[in-house]
């Protein structure tokens, strides 16, 4: 089952196919390759196929080539280098809570997506939250940017903000803001970031 896909500047489009714990590449000929994943509905870091997803759901991609993945049943966020070398960036088991690399704790994240700046953004979708990892030297450093309150709906600054279950979401250049899906509120919501 695909979840979600990028293309980047070559045309290649990628694709997080949930179910078979892969990420897929596509390239402009239609031929189809396991870019990363081994297929077990495991975790772990590696290269390529020796590295494990247990259903990837969200996928972004930076401007170097750079993938992310919201490795929804892992809690993780993971980074695919061009080489198809796989780390983890954020996230350590099922939590809420901010901190840097594997101190952080995600549920189930669901959308992402990444700023001109490398900054990623998820949906931090059963803690009902929007989440910003940055790399801080050879750390990255995951905070709550939005809700984590618990269910609910309400606009505003952090402190009030409430969502329910945020899926996908995109980063707009042109006006620094995200923009995600609030599932279970039926809503299409923005965040700005200037």
């Amino acid at each position: 089952r695909p979840s979600d896909i990028v293309i980047d500047g070559s045309d290649n489009l990628y694709v997080a196919d949930y179910l078979n714990h892969r990420i897929r590449m596509i390239t402009s000929a239609g031929l189809v390759t396991t870019y990363a994943g081994s297929g077990l509905a495991s975790y772990a870091d590696g290269v390529g196929i020796a590295a494990s997803f247990n259903r990837p759901a969200g996928l972004a991609i930076d401007v170097s080539g750079v993938l992310y993945v919201a490795d929804y049943n892992n809690h993780r966020v993971r980074k695919i280098a061009t080489d198809t070398t796989v780390t983890t960036i954020a996230g350590n088991n099922a939590g809420l809570v901010d901190g840097y690399m594997d101190r952080s704790r995600l549920r189930n994240p669901w959308g992402i997506a990444v700023d001109a700046s490398g900054a990623v953004y998820v949906s931090d979708y059963s803690n009902h939250a929007i989440r910003k990892i940055t790399q801080d030297g050879s750390d990255w450093l995951c905070e709550t940017i939005s809700g984590g309150h618990g269910v609910g709906f309400k606009d505003g600054k952090l402190e009030e903000a409430a969502m329910a279950y945020p899926a996908d979401m995109a980063y707009d250049a042109t006006n620094n803001r995200l923009y995600f899906a609030d599932r279970n509120n039926n809503r299409i919501r923005a965040i700005n970031l200037s």
